[in-house]
């Protein structure tokens, strides 16, 4: 009886995996990357003029396109720079549906994690966000 009073106390203190998850910080990361730079994203809300100085981080597509594109290498370099790890960054949101997958295309076994948009008419790879996630 002592034994599962002790148990019972000590199972309070262990953490949930909802607590311990990285998925939260990483979306928190993302979202903090994207609002910190966006004027150097293509059709950007706070961009009315479009003149992007400095590197073009991604692009917000229009009412046709309701999504937000950030382009891999960019999102890997600010994860380097962060101490984030790039590469289970992109498995956990990819595995909550933060970042959107792609179709099975056929002859595949697994979704498209990336997509390639036109960003000032250069094909880009890029991680998709639904826009409404990020604004």
């Amino acid at each position: 009886k002592d034994a599962t009073i002790s148990a019972s106390k000590i199972f309070e203190l262990i953490p949930t995996l909802d607590e311990i998850s990285d998925t939260p910080r990483a979306k928190n990361f993302v979202l903090n990357f994207i609002a910190a730079k966006i004027s150097q994203f293509d059709n950007s809300p706070a961009n009315d003029s479009n003149k992007i100085i400095g590197d073009i981080l991604g692009k917000f597509g229009d009412s046709a396109d309701p999504f937000v594109y950030i382009n891999t290498d960019k999102l890997k370099v600010a994860c380097d720079e962060s101490g984030f790890d790039y590469q289970k960054l992109v498995a956990d949101l990819l595995a909550d549906g933060f970042f959107v997958s792609g179709k099975i295309q056929k002859g595949r076994k697994k979704a498209d994690k990336t997509f390639s948009p036109k960003i000032k008419g250069v094909q880009t790879r890029c991680y998709k966000i639904k826009r409404e996630d990020v604004v």
